[in-house]
């Protein structure tokens, strides 16, 4: 969950290798927040940030939420 009305959603294409975070909102709504080379393991966000675990790097990637 990312606030009463959105949730924050992880994706991995294994075909080219790229992962993303995205922000999905009730109403439709869509907002990019991070992709790349990373195949993502977890998300979690304290309100201003969103972080994301990368599986076999053990990274931890920092986007801004806003």
């Amino acid at each position: 969950a990312c606030g009463p009305d959105s949730v924050l959603v992880t994706s991995f294409d294994p075909e080219v290798g790229r992962g993303a975070v995205r922000r999905l909102w009730l109403d439709g709504r869509t907002q990019g927040i991070g992709s790349g080379p990373w195949d993502p393991a977890g998300v979690a966000t304290d309100g201003d940030r969103v972080f994301v675990a990368a599986r076999r790097t053990n990274k931890v990637l920092v986007f801004p939420l806003g």
